[in-house]
C-alpha cells in the first residue's frame, strides 16, 4: 500500500513557506488557475533546435553528426522535475543519435536550456559503441520508450535506458583496458551544475571537433551508474533485457520507489532507492510476473489508491489494451492480469478503440481526478475510469473520451504534413503533481510543450 502522503503547506503566491522555500511556480500557477479547464496551453516561448549544441559538440553519427531532433522523435520519454517545475530531456538511441546531451525544459521561464554537452563516442573491437568514459561516466545514448522518471526524495533524474547506439540491443559498459563488455544497471543524474557548459561525464570526456578540437570541456560528473550488473542485484533480473521499459514512479515510506517492466520476460521489477549516490543501497525485488502474455511498446502509470500497476498493451491491443499487475499481492507468484477489450465500457469506448495511435499513447494517474488520463496526440485524451473493489476487478472499467476547446497539440497528421511526426507518445506524457495538471512534449524541432488542465482543477499544494 501506499505510504501515508506527507504534511504540506500552502502559502499565498509570491510568498515563501516558514522554512525559507519558495512557492516557485505562483506565476504559472496563477496562469494555470485563469486557464478554462479542459483546455491546452502551450508553454514554450524558445524552440528545441535553438538550444542544440554546436556541430562541433555533438557526436559522431553515421559519419557524419547526429541531428538532436530523434531524442524527441524516436521512441522517447522524459522525466518531470516536480520540486523545480521542469522537463528533463535524454535519448537518442539505436539508428537515430549518439548524442547523450541533456536538456532541461523550465516550466516558470517558458524557455528550453541545455544542461549538459555530449561525451564523444568509441567503437569497440567487437562493433559496440560506447561513450569515450565506456559508459562508467555517463551512458551510451539509448531510446528510452517510458522508462525515465525522476525522483523528488533524491532530487535527480533517472534512465533506465533501453535500445542503445549502434546496435539496438542493451545498454553495455566498455572496459577498454581488457577489451571487455557487460551489461549497464540504470543512470541517475545530478543537475546542481546544468547549464554551465560542462560536459555530463568527466573533463575531457566532450567531442573534440573543429572549434573544440583542442578544447576540453569541465566534467559536470552528473551522472552516476547504478552498477546493478556489478552485484547480486543482476540475478534479480538476469533474465530480462532492459528494452522497450515502461515504468512508474510512487514514494513509499519517505524513498523513492520506481516500478518497471520490459519487453522480453515482462516481469514486474521494484526498484528503492535509499541513497541517491550509493547504487550499492538499492534493493531490487520482483513484485509480479509474466504470465497472461504482452509485449512491445507501451507507457505505465501507478494507481496508488488502489495500488496497482497499469501499462498499455501494444501488441494485442485490439484484444487485451491493457495489463494489470496488483502491487497488494506483490511477490514472484503475482501474475499480470488483461484488461479485455470486451470488458470495458463507457461513453468514449468506440472511439478509443478505433483510434489508429491507439498502441503508441501516453498514460498516466491524476489523484485529482481518480482515473488515468491518456493521449495519442492532438487533441485526442481519454479518461480510463479503474472499477472499484478489493482486488481491482478487470471488469467495469469505463472509457470517456475528453473534450478539449481552443488552442492543441499537433494530430498525427499535422505532425506528417510538417515534417516532424514522431514514434508514439509513450514516455512524453507526465502527470505533474505540483501543478495538478498533465504535461506533454511534440514537435521535434520545435519541442512544444503542452499543458493540459483537467476539469474540477485545484491549486496544488506546493
Amino acid at each position: 500500500m501506499a505510504s501515508p502522503v506527507a504534511d504540506s503547506y500552502s502559502v499565498a503566491s509570491g510568498e515563501k513557506i516558514h522554512a525559507g522555500r519558495s512557492v516557485g511556480a505562483s506565476d504559472l500557477l496563477d496562469t494555470i488557475e485563469a486557464l478554462a479547464e479542459n483546455k491546452w496551453l502551450k508553454l514554450n516561448t524558445n524552440t528545441f533546435q535553438s538550444v542544440w549544441p554546436a556541430n562541433d559538440l555533438r557526436a559522431p553519427f553515421g559519419g557524419g553528426k547526429g541531428s538532436p531532433d530523434t531524442i524527441i522523435e524516436a521512441w522517447s520519454s522524459f522525466g518531470w522535475d516536480s520540486n523545480n517545475h521542469r522537463l528533463i530531456l535524454w535519448g537518442g538511441g539505436h539508428a537515430n543519435s549518439a548524442g547523450n546531451e541533456v536538456y532541461i525544459f523550465d516550466a516558470t521561464t517558458g524557455l528550453w536550456s541545455l544542461a549538459f554537452h555530449a561525451s564523444d563516442v568509441v567503437s569497440t573491437n567487437d562493433g559496440y559503441h560506447a561513450p569515450v568514459c565506456g559508459g562508467f561516466r555517463a551512458p551510451i545514448s539509448s531510446h528510452t520508450y517510458d522508462g525515465q522518471l525522476y525522483l523528488p526524495v533524491s532530487d535527480r533524474f533517472l534512465t533506465n535506458l533501453g535500445a542503445a547506439h549502434s546496435e539496438g540491443g542493451m545498454a553495455v559498459l566498455y572496459d577498454e583496458s581488457l577489451d571487455s563488455l557487460r551489461n549497464a544497471g540504470c543512470y541517475t543524474l545530478n543537475l546542481s551544475q546544468a547549464g554551465l557548459g560542462y560536459v555530463g561525464g568527466g573533463t575531457g570526456d566532450n567531442v573534440h571537433d573543429g572549434a573544440y578540437s583542442a578544447t576540453d570541456l569541465t566534467g559536470a560528473n552528473a551522472w552516476t551508474l547504478r552498477d546493478w550488473h556489478n552485484t547480486t542485484q543482476a540475478d534479480v533480473f538476469a533474465s530480462s533485457s532492459s528494452l522497450n521499459i515502461v515504468s512508474a514512479y510512487r514514494e513509499e515510506n519517505g524513498k523513492d520507489v520506481v516500478y518497471f517492466t520490459k519487453h522480453g520476460s515482462r516481469g514486474l521489477y521494484r526498484l528503492v532507492i535509499s541513497d541517491a549516490d550509493d547504487y550499492t543501497t538499492d534493493v531490487i525485488t520482483k513484485v509480479g510476473r509474466y504470465w497472461n502474455g504482452s509485449g512491445g511498446d507501451g507507457a505505465g502509470a501507478i494507481d496508488s489508491g488502489r495500488s496497482i500497476f497499469l501499462f498499455t498493451e501494444y501488441n494485442s491491443r485490439t484484444t487485451f489494451p491493457f495489463i494489470m499487475w496488483d502491487l497488494k499481492t506483490a511477490g514472484t507468484d503475482n501474475n499480470d492480469q488483461h484488461i479485455d477489450a470486451a470488458d470495458i465500457g463507457g461513453s468514449g469506448k468506440a472511439d478509443f478503440m478505433a483510434n489508429s495511435d491507439l498502441g503508441d499513447f501516453g498514460m498516466d494517474f491524476s489523484p485529482a481526478l481518480d482515473c488515468f488520463v491518456l493521449w495519442s496526440t492532438g487533441g485526442d485524451l481519454y479518461k480510463l475510469i479503474p472499477p472499484e473493489g478489493d482486488p481491482t476487478p478487470t471488469t467495469g472499467w469505463l472509457i470517456e473520451k475528453i473534450t478539449t476547446t481552443g488552442d492543441r497539440p499537433m494530430t498525427r497528421a499535422e505532425l506528417v504534413t510538417d515534417g516532424s511526426e514522431d514514434k508514439g507518445v509513450m514516455g512524453k506524457w507526465k502527470y505533474a503533481t505540483d501543478l495538478n495538471c498533465f504535461i506533454g512534449l511534440q514537435q521535434r524541432y520545435d519541442g512544444n510543450v503542452w499543458l493540459y488542465k483537467p476539469e474540477n482543477w485545484t491549486r496544488p499544494r506546493i
